[in-house]
């Protein structure tokens, strides 16, 4: 699950996500197992984004894979609907993304 940790409504809709996940599957409905949560457009100058991947490290563990560097390349691979791997394979978000990590 992709997120980004610079911002509270960020994190807020990833636990929302989680939540509504658990929901469903207490009411018996087939849900996808969480592989890893991959902090995205992560860049370690702002405190915010230190604060907010220290806090879904605090609650998710090894669940939290490693932070995916901020990268226009994202940008423009997205808008070129190509995954970042293909299109930019030897970029540091690509490089960090890839293979996937394992929580």
């Amino acid at each position: 699950m992709p997120t980004r940790v610079g911002a509270q409504q960020d994190i807020d809709a990833l636990l929302d996500t989680l939540a509504q996940r658990e929901e469903q599957a207490r009411f018996g409905l087939r849900v996808a197992t969480i592989a890893c949560i991959l902090p995205s457009s992560y860049e370690d100058e702002h405190a915010t984004q230190r604060q907010g991947l220290a806090a879904l490290q605090e609650r998710y563990g090894a669940l939290v894979g490693k932070p995916v560097p901020f990268s226009g390349l994202v940008e423009r691979a997205l808008n070129a609907r190509v995954p970042l791997v293909t299109a930019h394979p030897r970029s540091a978000a690509a490089q960090a993304s890839w293979p996937w990590p394992s929580g």
